[in-house]
């Protein structure tokens, strides 16, 4: 018989997830929804975002901007101090300035947003490696 459970989609209890932009409306869902079935949740998401959105006090907050490669560097070092792997990982961090008909939506604010938010996952998914592959 096996162990699998086809009810249950997600991580099993006692996993570590990061979840990047855990304090926005997605991700406090998945973040309440992972700490309810005993998961283990980091939240890193900019510092205003924190402040703002707060997570859960169980969950570890991290502050981070996922556009600046330092800061990223920084808060995934200080995650590996804390957690020795992790289980699985969530980008959901993501940005628009401003919300404009697409006929009105400068090409300059496309590309920013563009930029920025492919520039954010990819810093997000290189830093969180590593600690991926040391879950075994």
């Amino acid at each position: 018989m096996s162990d699998f459970d086809p009810a249950r989609l997600g991580p099993a209890p006692g996993s570590r997830v990061a979840v990047v932009g855990g304090c926005g409306g997605m991700g406090r869902v998945l973040v309440r929804a992972l700490l309810d079935t005993g998961v283990l949740v980091a939240v890193l998401d900019l510092p205003a975002s924190l402040a703002q959105n707060p997570p859960p006090p169980e969950a570890l907050a991290l502050a981070m901007d996922g556009s600046d490669a330092s800061s990223v560097e920084t808060a995934f070092a200080v995650l590996a101090a804390r957690w020795p792997h992790l289980d699985g990982f969530v980008n959901l961090a993501g940005f628009f300035k401003g919300f404009l008909p697409i006929s009105e939506l400068p090409v300059e604010v496309f590309d920013e947003t563009i930029a920025g938010n492919l520039r954010c996952h990819f810093l997000c998914a290189r830093a969180a490696l590593p600690l991926l592959h040391k879950s075994g």
